[in-house]
């Protein structure tokens, strides 16, 4: 008789096991693991600038003839090193001059009278102004050197809140800025209205 008793017990304390377990169960659902597009590190940010040219683009003094420029981009931590450094030196020199604050650079001929020659560049990690040096004939009649400051760290520059403007055939191309260069050397200017929109 106790025997039986016993046994009802245990089977009622094994049946409120699996009840909890399985109350349990419920309590602590499983998840599915995150999709893997979400899992891709985040597209690295892009910087845009479109350079315009006068036709009497790096003009002799003598002979007033124009000819192609020259045109070298920074990608700096700071500006300083870059603001206080002289021509030749960063010329021929660009390493020894910025020290650390250089992380790359690039160069392209502007022609004269040419229009809408886009630079397009991935903004390594660091970088926080883009130096322009422009190596005009007559360093002394011509502003030789631009510094653009890009945005806060973690504020897009606005190429990249419009990713279709890199596509082929984007109607409205945007830029985060314009520089002009002609009679007087280097300078920022609004955007054109042919399309083109900056801040």
């Amino acid at each position: 008789m106790h025997g039986a008793s016993i046994t009802a017990a245990c089977r009622r304390l094994l049946l409120g096991l699996l009840l909890a377990s399985a109350t349990g169960c419920g309590l602590w659902p499983w998840s599915e693991p995150a999709p893997l597009e979400q899992l891709k590190p985040a597209a690295p940010l892009e910087y845009g600038v479109l350079f315009n040219a006068d036709a009497r683009l790096n003009a002799n003094r003598t002979s007033l003839q124009p000819a192609p420029l020259k045109l070298r981009l920074f990608h700096l931590r700071r500006q300083e090193e870059f603001l206080n450094g002289d021509f030749f030196s960063l010329q021929n020199e660009p390493a020894t001059v910025l020290g650390d604050s250089l992380l790359g650079s690039e160069q392209f001929f502007l022609l004269p009278g040419q229009q809408g020659r886009a630079v397009r560049f991935e903004v390594p990690p660091g970088m926080r102004y883009l130096g322009v040096l422009g190596e005009f004939q007559d360093l002394q009649a011509n502003t030789w050197r631009l510094v653009l400051s890009l945005p806060e760290p973690g504020v897009a520059p606005l190429a990249q809140l419009w990713p279709e403007a890199a596509g082929e055939g984007a109607r409205t191309p945007r830029w985060d800025a314009q520089v002009f260069a002609g009679a007087g050397g280097l300078r920022l200017t609004p955007c054109a209205p042919e399309g083109a929109d900056c801040r």
